[in-house]
């Protein structure tokens, strides 16, 4: 939950850093430097000191709140465990380094500029040149920090799914998806079936509502809203074969043989008749459930996803970006 919450910090802040920079660029800084023909730059350090952005809004977005923020993601994806605290690591680097040319190249030389009348006409125009010239090289710098950000943020929240190749046993759930992170009383059970052990997280009472995820997730997908249904309903969301903590199997991935893996799961449970809900390509799954199992469903949920065969899936297919 930490980890969450700074990473979305550093993400906020950094794109507030990318705006303001853009600004800073486009609007305060021809203020400031101005290129005369056959003179080189004219420093402005009226205006400079006018605007003074570093003290009236620099100090704090990035010079303090960001730079805190860099130094502590550095070290909360300092020993990266997952794909997301890979980026999140190699975003806090990035980031570090275009602090380190702020705090030690352009706070101070920007003070200097702002006392040009004490510096000598030719240090001040290449100092200058040389301030606008980095300044890019920075712009660049935050831009890929922020980014390499966003990518992080997205492996988090689509929960990235374990290597199914590697020797996972199905009932070891891992510290960041483990069910007891959801809420209390969640649990994870497993079920073999048709050559691979189908795994699904277990919790709640009342009817039975299946949730059954899209893709690239897992059932880690649901865990926002799991404990909001648990105290009227049993939620049970799986992880269809070769996917999460389920083994894969050498076959059986066509909708109708997943959708009877999540039927074994409900009749294991003997808990009746089920909600079935289902997003992206578990929309297929539990249309498929519906269809086979109708007399066991009570009602279904598809969202996210068109149904092959059931229109308008002819003029989906002609869209020209699919």
């Amino acid at each position: 939950m930490l980890s969450e919450i700074l990473l979305w910090l550093f993400v906020i802040f950094s794109g507030l850093a990318i705006g303001a920079g853009l600004y800073e660029m486009r609007i305060v800084v021809p203020r400031w430097f101005s290129r005369r023909s056959g003179f080189g730059i004219q420093i402005n350090s009226e205006a400079m000191r006018a605007d003074d952005s570093g003290r009236r809004f620099w100090a704090f977005v990035t010079t303090g709140p960001l730079t805190l923020l860099t130094i502590a993601s550095c070290i909360a994806a300092w020993n990266p465990q997952t794909s997301w605290e890979w980026w999140w690591l190699l975003a806090a680097g990035v980031t570090l380094v275009e602090r380190m040319m702020t705090l030690g190249f352009f706070i101070p030389n920007g003070l200097k500029l702002m006392q040009v009348e004490n510096l000598p006409s030719g240090r001040a125009e290449a100092l200058a040149g040389r301030w606008v010239r980095l300044n890019y090289v920075r712009a660049f710098l935050a831009l890929s920090g922020w980014l390499l950000a966003l990518k992080a943020l997205s492996l988090f929240a689509s929960a990235p799914l374990p290597d199914a190749q590697t020797n996972v046993t199905p009932t070891v759930v891992s510290a960041t998806m483990s069910p007891t992170e959801i809420g209390p009383g969640f649990v994870s059970q497993t079920l073999q079936r048709d050559g691979t052990n189908l795994h699904f997280v277990r919790g709640g009472s009342g009817p039975l509502v299946v949730l059954i995820h899209g893709y690239p997730q897992d059932w880690w997908e649901w865990r926002r809203i799991m404990p909001k249904l648990a105290d009227r309903f049993t939620i049970v969301a799986v992880d269809l074969r070769g996917v999460g903590f389920s083994r894969p199997a050498a076959d059986g991935y066509d909708a109708a043989t997943l959708a009877e893996d999540v039927h074994a799961v409900v009749e294991s449970l003997h808990t009746g008749s089920a909600y079935i809900v289902g997003h992206d390509i578990g929309g297929m799954v539990a249309y498929a459930y519906a269809r086979l199992y109708s007399e066991n469903t009570r009602g279904a949920m598809i969202m996210d996803v068109g149904l092959p065969g059931l229109e308008p899936w002819s003029e989906a297919e002609r869209l020209p970006f699919l």
